[in-house]
């Protein structure tokens, strides 16, 4: 039982450190504009990094925390996040319309 606690804590670590680093890094939102603006994609990205870093939380105090209650309260908040990132991506904060763009 405690390897399965384990691997769901590195799994949902593994999710958390996807979404903020990839997000940050390898996947980058646009860039500035011309005139210095930054495009409603780089907060879209911002919103999805800080949400990573939520979930890295929750995955130290899954793998931290024994107490089986606690537990599901903690995968209950990770699905919950998960549904946010959706939200985020699908229309919380409206992306560009062009389809060449980055952020398509």
């Amino acid at each position: 039982m405690k390897d399965k606690n384990a691997l769901v804590g590195i799994a949902f670590l593994l999710l958390g450190l996807l979404l903020s680093a990839g997000t940050g890094w390898l996947f980058s939102a646009c860039p500035p504009t011309e005139e210095g603006k930054w495009m409603t994609c780089h907060w879209a990205g911002r919103a999805v990094i800080g949400n990573g870093i939520v979930l890295i939380v929750l995955a130290v105090l899954y793998l931290l925390i024994s107490g089986r209650p606690v537990r599901a309260g903690i995968s209950l908040a990770v699905i919950l996040s998960g549904l946010y990132n959706i939200a985020v991506l699908n229309g919380l904060i409206e992306l560009c319309k062009m389809p060449q763009m980055q952020c398509r």
